[in-house]
């Protein structure tokens, strides 16, 4: 009986905990030291201690160092001597802000009162706001952005570096209008002084970010996680907006754009990365494994999904396709991170939307006292199921959902933050057909929930993060005779965690460990027609429980400027399986100038089979978990800051794939053999996949932003039982993604995105002729044909006041093109005809939706 830990599952976790504790059981540092760190790194440890620092790239760049300890004793005394060298000191500003100026700024300060008119025609007891606007992710100056006073009409807009003056401003404290399409709206407060000028920064976050005081300056404009890692894609929070769509509102469609992922589905959010279908893949929210959190039916593969996670949340989204650092459970294929961004700590916003399917509102603020903290919550309901009833549609099916996110977050100390993220959606999908059969879905309900607690420390150079989390799905399908065609419920909690600490200059060690405990109970089941009712032919159970323990260690070697070394293993223990996978991984990164960088590695992934997986079929085998080694070889050139390209070769070698036996009507020997109705799946594939991605991308503040992308693959599987060779179920040999965003004015700009793929074969064994398609001996030889996609994107924004209104106008298939999908179909006996087998996917449609920001 499986449900508590073996004792060498006991061990196991004791042993990988023991790896984290060797990392953060040392004496901490007494005190940091400052003498020749870069200035940025240092007035970042100076916030954490409790200074809210604003500061400018133009100011501090990477080049500034500390040149000498800095003899006072608390921080504010340590800030000043660390930018007195550089001719730099502190104002104060708005909200308890330290906003670091020059210490002989552009013009003199006016005097209180200069007779009728001050100097530059200022009015006698009014002041001036002089400013620059930046981006909060990289402090690149923001021209062409609208800015004015509180809700007055006379507004100006900031010249080619950023920079505005306000004139003739009442003394007192005031409340500044900034506004650019595609960022998010920024209210900031400033001191206005009679007969002085008053020098502001305002950061504008691109997207839906939130607005705060401090300019983040990135260190890659592109998002690299990891320097070593061959291949990593990022979507920023304005990408997210551009590509999640108006209709479907999905952040997962988003990705779906991103060179190396490829769709032939307009239904679906899933995806596949270089062969690999979504199964395979894994996801995160904040840094904690999730399963795919997607409203759909479960049970069944030819109805549509959408994510549960609001787009308006997330702060960034990450995809790695191929070779990494083995620290997240096992999966065969790529690894999606979802991070949900921190609510605003300057203010309390507000902001509505309507899209093509649903309406969302998004609310955010401070937590707590001097900017400690923040609190985001978001709420999202679909209308679409009310607007059908509405128009009284007959045979459409109504599908319907609702979910929300939270996040909070508070600073304890300066060195500690805690942290709670909670994600849960519902759904219900209503089918209407006048003649059903008896496995017809009439009804379907989902739900599923997630929910994290965290707590990070860092302390110097040693940094450790927590993390405890459940997880909750279920779902009930009915038929249109009320029987029950499958139901189902499962759940998890875990624990995470992992440290990091440098050991010398050129060694920084990390550890981690990871337990969770499943739980999974479902059952599917068939039916056939018996005049009114249905009689049940067949069941399929899958339930258990299993205690999942792993731990990883590893270290990143720099025995040079240039050169950048990561390796480690990662240890997996499954209770269920009495299984052991180890997961080992070695990567490097090499610049071989300012310009030009160099990555490879090599990894060895472990995925254990689902509780699905495990359960079904007659026979009382348990599955293998399954194997893959990934090899990664790249190049990638920097041309200015804004500019890259790149190209990765890759292979990955899977062994021991699961595939269901029988499961498919097919052809022997001219003879008909129907599918087995209670397939086993068996350790029985193994898949050669190999390819070539060529990237080129501009991703910068101003101009045209965006990419293109192509990617060749092949991937081929072999059955070691059947002695069957066939493509795999995802194998394209072509795809090109395309996506541009171009800022037109102060108040439009417009977005293009093109998808084009060879497409992927027909999943079963069949064959064509001419426009029909009938059973076969040979699997996978039927191919979709050519998908493509041309959408277009207007967004214009409209300032009212203190609020700002933003109409988008989405137009999908603008080419009006016949793509197809796959779907279930059916096998006409006498004819041996596969009907129903692919479907048409989207044709040309126009959408549009809003978005309100108080």
């Amino acid at each position: 009986m499986i449900g508590r830990p073996t004792a060498g599952l006991r061990r196991a976790v004791v042993g990988a905990a023991a790896l984290c504790a060797v990392l953060v059981a040392v004496p901490a540092l007494a005190q940091s030291h400052f003498a020749g760190r870069p200035l940025m790194n240092v007035l970042a440890e100076l916030q954490r201690a409790g200074l809210k620092i604003v500061y400018s790239s133009e100011l501090v760049d990477e080049r500034m160092t500390v040149a000498r300890e800095p003899e006072g004793r608390t921080p504010r005394e340590q800030l000043d001597e660390v930018l007195r060298p550089h001719g730099l000191a502190v104002r104060s500003g708005p909200g308890e802000t330290l906003v670091v100026v020059r210490t002989n700024p552009e013009g003199p300060r006016a005097p209180a009162s200069q007779g009728s008119e001050g100097p530059g025609g200022r009015r006698p007891g009014s002041g001036v706001v002089r400013g620059r606007v930046v981006e909060a992710r990289t402090g690149t100056p923001l021209p062409g952005v609208t800015v004015g006073v509180g809700d007055a009409s006379a507004r100006l807009v900031t010249d080619a570096d950023g920079r505005f003056e306000l004139r003739d401003l009442p003394p007192g404290r005031v409340s500044l209008f900034v506004s650019l399409v595609g960022y998010a709206l920024a209210r900031p407060e400033v001191e206005v002084t009679a007969g002085a000028v008053t020098e502001v920064m305002v950061p504008l976050a691109d997207g839906t970010g939130a607005y705060t005081e401090t300019v983040q300056v990135a260190g890659d404009a592109f998002g690299r996680r990891d320097p070593a890692t061959p291949a990593q894609l990022s979507l920023t929070s304005a990408e997210l907006q551009d590509l999640r769509g108006v209709i479907a509102d999905d952040p997962l469609r988003a990705v779906q754009a991103l060179p190396a992922v490829a769709t032939g589905d307009d239904f679906r959010s899933e995806f596949s990365v270089r062969g690999s279908d979504y199964r395979h893949m894994g996801l995160s929210v904040d840094g904690i494994a999730s399963p795919w959190l997607v409203h759909g039916v479960r049970g069944r593969e030819d109805t549509g999904s959408v994510s549960i996670v609001n787009g308006d949340v997330l702060g960034r989204v990450t995809l790695e396709p191929g070779v990494a650092p083995q620290v997240h459970p096992g999966r065969t294929g790529g690894w999606l991170a979802l991070d949900l961004r921190d609510g605003s700590r300057a203010r309390a916003g507000l902001r509505a939307s309507v899209s093509g399917s649903s309406a969302s509102a998004v609310a955010e603020g401070p937590l707590g006292d001097a900017g400690r903290g923040s609190w985001i919550v978001s709420g999202r309901q679909s209308y679409l199921q009310w607007l059908f009833r509405q128009l009284d549609l007959e045979d459409t099916p109504a599908f319907g959902f609702t979910d929300a996110q939270a996040r909070f977050t508070y600073d304890t100390s300066p060195t500690q933050q805690l942290h709670v993220t909670v994600v849960a959606g519902t759904s219900r999908l209503e089918e209407d057909d006048p003649d059903p059969g008896p496995n017809g879905l009439a009804e379907a309900r989902s739900d599923a929930s997630l929910v994290t607690a965290g707590w990070d420390w860092q302390h110097g150079t040693t940094a450790v993060a927590q993390r405890v989390a459940a997880s909750h799905d279920g779902f009930r399908n009915t038929g249109f005779f009320d029987q029950e065609l499958g139901r189902g419920s499962g759940g998890s909690l875990v624990y995470a965690a992992d440290a990091r600490r440098p050991l010398g200059g050129a060694v920084l060690l990390q550890a981690g460990t990871y337990v969770e405990r499943r739980h999974d109970d479902q059952v599917l089941r068939q039916f056939r027609r018996a005049g009114s009712t249905a009689v049940r032919t067949l069941e399929l159970p899958a339930a258990g429980r299993t205690w999942t323990a792993a731990g990883f260690a590893g270290a990143t070697w720099a025995p040079g400027p240039d050169v950048t070394i990561d390796a480690g293993l990662r240890t997996t223990r499954d209770s269920r399986l009495e299984a052991v996978t180890h997961a080992p991984w070695l990567i490097a990164a090499w610049r071989v100038s300012d310009a030009v960088t160099l990555r490879g590695g090599i990894d060895g992934a472990r995925q254990l089979p689902d509780f699905d997986r495990i359960t079904s079929g007659a026979t009382g085998e348990l599955p293998r978990p399954e194997r893959a080694r990934l090899v990664d070889v790249g190049m990638e050139q920097r041309l200015g800051s804004s500019w890259r390209w790149q190209v990765t070769a890759w292979m990955r070698e899977e062994r021991d794939m699961l595939r269901q036996q029988d499961a498919e009507t097919r052809l022997v020997a001219g003879a008909l053999v129907e599918r087995d109705p209670r397939p086993a799946w068996r350790n029985t594939l193994d898949v050669s996949a190999r390819g070539v991605e060529v990237l080129v991308q501009r991703r910068a503040a101003t101009g045209v932003s965006g990419w293109i992308g192509y990617a060749y693959g092949r991937s081929r599987a072999h059955d070691r039982v059947t002695g069957e060779s066939y493509w795999a179920d995802f194998d394209q040999r072509h795809a090109l993604n395309a996506y541009a965003t171009a800022r037109l004015s102060t108040r439009t700009a417009l977005g293009v995105r093109l998808r084009i793929g060879s497409n992927f074969p027909v999943p079963g064994y069949f064959r064509r002729e001419g426009l029909q398609i009938f059973l076969a001996e040979s699997r996978n030889e039927v191919r979709l044909p050519v998908y493509a996609r041309l959408d277009l994107r207007a967004s214009r924004a409209f300032n009212y006041r203190t609020r700002r209104l933003t109409l988008f106008v989405e137009l999908l298939n603008v080419l009006n093109r016949t793509n197809y999908g796959p779907t279930d179909g059916t096998i006409r006996q006498s004819t041996r005809e596969a009907a129903g087998y692919v479907e048409k996917l989207l044709p040309f449609v126009p959408s549009a939706g809003f978005t309100i920001e108080f």
